[in-house]
């Protein structure tokens, strides 16, 4: 998210969280989207549609049983923040899907309409829109991507200082 956040940063795109979803929210509040890893990514069979594992925020903006997740103290200087994590609860969802396979990621550039449940975490199944992306062949280290069902809820990113 680190590295995609510095390049849209630099077309006007701002970092928002949503639910405690990362997201980046188009300069005009057209759209938001965030990263998400999936199975069935790209397959050219459309029948087969990508599956990914979502919470709280996903569900909301699929607008079916909103959860409600309030903070006990707030912060005064997160009223931008805040405004537009706002804008970005209203705009269109969208999910940069990818899948890892031996010869790198497939991606997908996909708005959900469906998950699993009626509450909380669930599977998104259902898509209204998915545009493919051509396939990106990728050497190098990929095992960030090895899970695409990774549900801890916790991020293993290597962080590191700039040089």
């Amino acid at each position: 998210m680190e590295q995609i956040s510095f390049r849209f940063a630099e077309e006007g795109w701002e970092p928002v969280e949503v639910d405690k979803q990362p997201r980046f929210l188009h300069p005009e509040g057209l759209l938001s989207f965030t990263v998400a890893s999936a199975v069935n990514v790209a397959n050219p069979d459309r029948r087969k549609t990508p599956s990914t594992k979502k919470g709280t925020a996903t569900r909301n903006a699929l607008g079916t049983n909103p959860v409600d997740e309030w903070a006990l103290f707030t912060d005064p200087e997160a009223e931008r923040a805040a405004e537009r994590a706002q804008i970005a609860k209203i705009a269109p969802l969208w999910f940069l899907l990818h899948e890892r396979t031996d010869r790198g990621l497939k991606l997908e550039f996909s708005r959900p309409s469906g998950m699993t449940g009626t509450t909380g975490r669930g599977v998104v199944h259902d898509w209204d829109d998915r545009i493919f992306i051509p396939f990106l062949d990728a050497d190098g280290d990929l095992s960030v991507f090895d899970d695409p069902n990774d549900s801890d809820g916790d991020i293993d990113v290597p962080v590191e200082p700039l040089a």
